[in-house]
């Protein structure tokens, strides 16, 4: 019996950006991309690269989740950052929107993880994204996916677990209190390394617009 895959909700802002990241993370997760990109416009383009995810999602088999196209709310989150340069306040608010909104979504819909092709791109600051994918997933249900390290620990942990829990023996169940304390502490410091990671890689003066 094959053990079912977590569920997560890719966030996805283009289908070039897209093809590679669904293959990869479709061996470890079950993937619905979720294409909400408000900041698209005009509406002609905007619909003409939701006609290239639909015909990708198509090819490889996965079924695409199109979020609401609310130009307005757009407008009004970045009022005042018009001449913003490309990667200042008016990208870190847009960064914001978008996968607080694949956030909601993944909660409400009930996946396991949530994460978004933007962080792939070298005209994006992943460590900006990553930040707030981390912060919005401390009041979410889903969690944010950046750490494939820590995925495959896990995947590895419960399978040796299952196993020792299926032979009911003495020294079975003297090894599976060992992993766990030792798991429990694994955890514990992969946590911490993972949080020092995201406040070091951030400026010191990093702003914060979306939470004004």
């Amino acid at each position: 019996m094959v053990d079912a895959k977590p569920s997560l909700l890719l966030h996805v802002c283009c289908a070039p950006c897209s093809t590679h990241v669904i293959q990869l993370l479709k061996h470890d997760f079950e993937v619905t991309p979720y294409f909400y990109n408000t900041n698209i416009h005009p509406q002609e383009e905007y619909e003409r690269r939701f006609k290239e995810m639909m015909g990708l999602a198509e090819k490889i088999g996965v079924k695409l989740i199109q979020g609401e196209y609310d130009l307005e709310r757009w407008f009004k989150a970045t009022k005042g950052y018009e001449n913003e340069r490309e990667g200042g306040k008016r990208c870190e608010i847009c960064y914001y929107l978008r996968l607080e909104q694949t956030a909601i979504f993944a909660s409400q819909s009930g996946y396991e993880y949530f994460t978004t092709t933007l962080s792939i791109s070298p005209h994006k600051k992943a460590a900006v994204i990553n930040f707030i994918g981390e912060d919005l997933a401390v009041t979410s249900e889903p969690k944010f996916y950046r750490s494939k390290h820590l995925h495959s620990l896990v995947a590895r942990h419960q399978h040796l677990r299952s196993d020792l829990q299926s032979q009911r023996s003495k020294s079975a169940r003297k090894k599976l209190n060992q992993i766990s304390g030792y798991w429990q502490r694994l955890q514990r410091n992969v946590n911490h390394h993972i949080s020092r990671q995201i406040v070091d890689s951030c400026p010191r003066d990093l702003p914060l617009p979306w939470r004004t």
